[in-house]
């Protein structure tokens, strides 16, 4: 019986990779998604302000958001969003319905004012 169990649940598993939503879709202004950019977490540990790992947007936009390893997994409480060109984007609250949706202002949009 063991043999046939594990199987199934290893199947259950590797159907469940990469079927996760994002948590964060950036684009620019008429929507396009922006690749490459960083997202960055950050949270308040111990009553200082500690940066995460970055992830980075994928061709769609989409990221997931960085978990605060300094020492032990923390929760996230915002996330700054970073790209050379863009206006970045900061402190935005984590805990809101996901994905976030975050529209990044490319610097050739703001010239064009």
């Amino acid at each position: 019986m063991k043999c046939i169990i594990v199987p199934c649940l290893l199947v259950m598993f590797v159907g469940l990779i990469g079927c996760s939503k994002p948590d964060v879709v950036v684009t620019d202004s008429a929507g396009t998604p922006i690749t490459g950019a960083v997202v960055t977490g950050i949270c308040i540990c111990d009553g200082q302000i500690i940066t995460t790992d970055t992830t980075q947007t994928d061709a769609k936009g989409a990221a997931i958001i960085p978990v605060v390893t300094e020492t032990q997994p923390r929760e996230t409480n915002w996330i700054s969003i970073t790209k050379p060109g863009c206006l970045p984007v900061a402190n935005i609250d984590v805990n809101q319905e996901k994905p976030i949706k975050v529209v990044m202002i490319v610097l050739k949009d703001v010239a064009a004012w």
